[in-house]
Formats: structure tokens, sequence, C-alpha cells
């Protein structure tokens, strides 16, 4: 058994992997992703979101994709990102004018993968394909 520390207050995390026993964890600090290997308890590296440190809109909570290992939602205020964990790269960012700023979302993949929605916060949903991102990255 291991224990993971930071210097900084948790938001959020996900266990990531494959069959081949590679887990890895994504820790979402305030403004900062950190990948650790699960075997050896060890950092294997950290994404910095400088976008979200300059307009101080910190990580609320992170979701892992169902079905591709490396991709995860990562959620602040009135955003939504699709990263790459192993890439280290953004893929799309999910948002929309109708969405004000200051009003927190949660964006969450459909069991299938093939969806992402996130309520906010009145009675509605919007959906995005992310499949399209999906293939042109895993092919």
């Amino acid at each position: 058994m291991g224990r993971i520390h930071t210097n900084e207050p948790i938001t959020s995390f996900v266990f990531c992997g494959d069959s081949g026993g590679n887990i890895t964890l994504a820790v979402s600090l305030s403004y900062s992703i950190r990948v650790f290997s699960m075997k050896a308890y060890s950092l294997l590296h950290t994404i910095q979101l400088a976008e979200l440190r300059t307009n101080k809109t910190p990580i609320t909570t992170m979701h892992a994709h169902p079905i591709f290992d490396n991709f995860v939602l990562v959620s602040s205020e009135n955003q939504i990102w699709l990263m790459h964990l192993s890439c280290e790269a953004t893929l799309r960012v999910y948002s929309a004018r109708e969405i004000a700023e200051g009003v927190r979302i949660e964006g969450q993949f459909s069991p299938c993968g093939i969806c992402v929605s996130w309520n906010m916060g009145h009675s509605r949903v919007l959906v995005c394909d992310s499949t399209k991102v999906a293939s042109q990255t895993t092919s």
C-alpha cells in the first residue's frame, strides 16, 4: 500500500487503465492534473493548465472515459475540457455562450462513451459527440 501526497487540495481523482494492468491515477488540483503510476506509486507527469490559472477558474471535477483509457473530462466552472492524459493535450473544449460566467457545470461521458453531457443547473442538458475527437486521436 502506498500514499500519494500533494501540496495543494485535491479537487477530484479518477483511475484509468487497461486490461494489461497499467493502472494510473489522475489527480486534479486547482490548476493542474498529476498522473501517477499505481504500480510504483510514483508521479509520471504533471499537466499544467495555465489558461485555468489565468482565468481563475479552478478544476471542479474530472471523469474518466469508459472506453479510451487516457481520456478524461475536466470540468471547470462553465467549460468542459476533453483531455488526453498520455499526450498531455487538450483535445476539445466544450462551452457555450449561453452558459453564464460563474455557473458551475459538471461534464460526464455517456456509458458507451459516445456523448458528453452536462447539466447547467436549471434542468437543461447539452449533449455533444465525443467519438469524432477520439477516433482521430487513437487511429
